[in-house]
């Protein structure tokens, strides 16, 4: 079973997204062949482990910032694509979508928001799958920094993306819940993210018995998270340790 996966950034994993797309494509390599066709936004190489992997091949999109990426950014905003992925959809990237009709993939995946909103621009001539690193809509009406216009149009854009895509994986059972609410007509998938323990080193144990945990506490869910662990997990730790 072949996929194309697309997708608006560079597959590695300087960032908490890149690595759930690092795991989505490995894991769709186990299946057959995979094409990953990237626009390197926010610079670096891709992850070794898919470079090394013989079923999966990487190809560069090259994006263009001229008049054509602003006619582009005006068509989306029309089908009511936020601005915040509008600006980072590129031309070369919705022909890479529009081209796989020509192709005999099985299965092609647009991974993350940007790429996802190509499918507005596309309708349903062809079935796309949507890889969500979070739902969206949930997650941003925690930032004061959407105003209350603007999450509104989100949730637009979001249930339209939901019930245009011929399914969506989504990391969570919360974000999946969040998903069936927002569009209960939508082919929703529980795709958690992982992590290959076989590719880390391990290292020894500290004698200090510390933790750290490392987040972005701006965040509400990365504080709800902390909270989380300091009052419910970490005592059952100290108690175990005791």
């Amino acid at each position: 079973m072949d996929s194309l996966v697309v997708t608006s950034f560079t597959p590695n994993k300087r960032s908490g997204r890149g690595n759930r797309t690092i795991g989505v494509i490995r894991a769709l390599a186990l299946l057959g062949k995979v094409e990953v066709a990237y626009v390197a936004l926010d610079g670096g190489e891709p992850d070794p482990s898919l470079v090394a992997d013989p079923a999966i091949e990487l190809r560069e999109v090259s994006s263009s910032r001229r008049a054509r990426r602003a006619f582009l950014y005006r068509r989306a905003r029309a089908r009511g694509v936020p601005k915040e992925y509008a600006s980072d959809l590129s031309c070369e990237l919705l022909a890479t979508l529009t081209e796989s009709e020509d192709r005999s993939y099985d299965r092609v995946v647009a991974d993350s928001p940007t790429a996802a909103s190509a499918l507005l621009l596309l309708g349903k001539n062809r079935p796309i799958y949507y890889n969500a690193h979070n739902l969206e809509s949930a997650l941003q009406s925690d930032r004061e920094s959407w105003s209350e216009g603007d999450l509104y149009e989100l949730a637009h854009f979001e249930r339209l993306l939901l019930q245009t895509a011929q399914e969506t994986w989504l990391p969570s059972s919360r974000d999946l819940d969040g998903a069936a609410r927002l569009a209960p007509e939508a082919r929703l998938r529980r795709v958690p993210n992982v992590v290959d323990v076989s590719s880390i080193e391990p290292v020894r144990a500290p004698g200090s018995q510390s933790a750290l945990f490392v987040a972005d506490f701006s965040l509400p869910h990365n504080r709800r998270s902390a909270h989380f662990l300091v009052s419910e997990v970490m005592p059952l730790v100290w108690k175990q340790l005791s």
